[in-house]
């Protein structure tokens, strides 16, 4: 009987794996409902998202084992309270109040994976992400240039892209450059297939023209190569290969990103604007970024938090009104507000606690240069989610979990350099 309980467990944390990787391939979250019909409906991510909670709600009553409930049922009763203050206190529909719950789905699935405490191999979950990396990141890149009309509609009307890449896992080379610092037996042709990884990804971030991603993933990618100097000052023909390997990845990849902004007006157009503030410099850049935009935004934050920071506004309420597209807009960029605005204090600080608990989980990772990248990755991560909310509504909360919860397993492995 152990042994058929065994089994099974087996059995759902491999469709586990499976349904993460097609998560990390998906370029959009429109990918299996294409702009073809004017009509709304249930896309891939959040099915996907939906389907794992029921499979890990199914692996907790399989195993009998609840590991990290604790966040879970702090949430649920956050939301329940909340409920009952939106609906029937603040007299709002639920419609509003369960269509802004969705958006909370990514983070709801990382309380499930901590309550279940399924976790995998660090070295397969690793080249899972990457593999999936470069699928959804040439998918993205092939229907950009070549199909916009399957996905956009209308190149550069998508959730105000302007002319940009809309990649919904643009997060996950941020687990490539992690896939450096781990002892894994890696022939020459996974090598080579890590830096085309490495030009496709690199070429996708900037296309998508996300400051706030740019700028995070050069910060953690020249840490890290820092942290990792002595590998390259090595006096060996591989050590310097692959050095002259990863630079001419760059170029190339800086290259093409050059070619396919000068061949078309609108990327042209949103890049010049994005990065050179219509040539104004960087003057221009913060002027339009965060003067005539984002303090705006933050200044309705904190004129709605004087009469809300104690118990929110409650979820279905707009986070701010937006000038640019003229209407309420029910998501925001910035991860604790995300929690702060709809559940007041008490969801900012849940916020803190989760993420203190995983921070905990860190520590109990094996003395590195794995443990050390983590922790770079964990505070730059907190360093983006103030104008990025990658903790709600993106999946990089997802893939940060699951890659926590394995690698607080795996305690006793030799922590060495793959690149050679």
């Amino acid at each position: 009987m152990q042994d058929q309980k065994t089994l099974l467990i087996n059995y759902i944390d491999n469709l586990v794996l499976a349904i993460i990787f097609m998560i990390a391939v998906l370029p959009f979250t429109q990918i299996f409902t294409p702009k073809l019909f004017d009509v709304n409906s249930l896309t891939a991510l959040p099915i996907l998202e939906l389907l794992l909670i029921v499979i890990l709600v199914f692996r907790i009553i399989t195993s009998g084992k609840i590991y990290y409930g604790l966040p879970l049922f702090l949430f649920i009763f956050l939301v329940i309270f909340n409920f009952f203050y939106s609906v029937f206190v603040l007299d709002r529909d639920t419609a509003p109040f369960f269509q802004q719950l969705s958006y909370y789905l990514p983070f709801i699935l990382s309380l499930f994976f901590l309550a279940s405490g399924i976790t995998f191999p660090v070295s397969r979950l690793l080249k899972i992400l990457i593999i999936g990396g470069l699928i959804s990141g040439l998918l993205a890149l092939i229907i950009y240039l070549f199909f916009p009309l399957l996905i956009y509609g209308k190149l550069g009307t998508v959730g105000g892209t302007e002319g940009r890449l809309y990649w919904m896992n643009e997060t996950l080379p941020f687990f490539q450059l992690l896939f450096l610092s781990y002892k894994m037996n890696v022939k020459n042709i996974e090598k080579v297939i890590y830096y085309f990884t490495f030009c496709v990804v690199l070429t996708a971030i900037v296309l998508t023209g996300s400051r706030t991603i740019i700028i995070g993933y050069l910060l953690f990618l020249f840490v890290s190569s820092f942290l990792k100097r002595k590998m390259f000052c090595k006096k060996s023909i591989t050590g310097f290969l692959w050095l002259f390997l990863g630079l001419v990845a760059i170029i190339i990849s800086l290259s093409v990103v050059y070619y396919i902004i000068s061949a078309s007006p609108e990327s042209y157009q949103s890049f010049i604007r994005r990065f050179w503030g219509n040539t104004r410099g960087l003057y221009g850049v913060i002027q339009g970024a965060f003067i005539n935009n984002r303090i705006f935004i933050y200044y309705s934050y904190l004129e709605q938090l004087k009469t809300s920071w104690l118990l929110g506004q409650g979820l279905g309420a707009p986070f701010h009104y937006s000038r640019i597209f003229k209407m309420n807009v029910m998501a925001t960029d910035v991860s604790f507000i995300a929690f702060l605005l709809p559940f007041g204090i008490f969801g900012l600080t849940f916020l803190i606690y989760y993420l203190r608990l995983l921070y905990q989980l860190l520590l109990k990772c094996a003395e590195g240069l794995v443990k050390t990248n983590i922790k770079i990755l964990f505070w730059i991560a907190i360093f983006m989610s103030l104008n990025q909310d990658i903790f709600t509504r993106q999946t990089f909360i997802i893939f940060f979990t699951i890659f926590i919860l394995s690698i607080a397993k795996e305690k006793n492995f030799y922590v060495k350099s793959s690149i050679k």
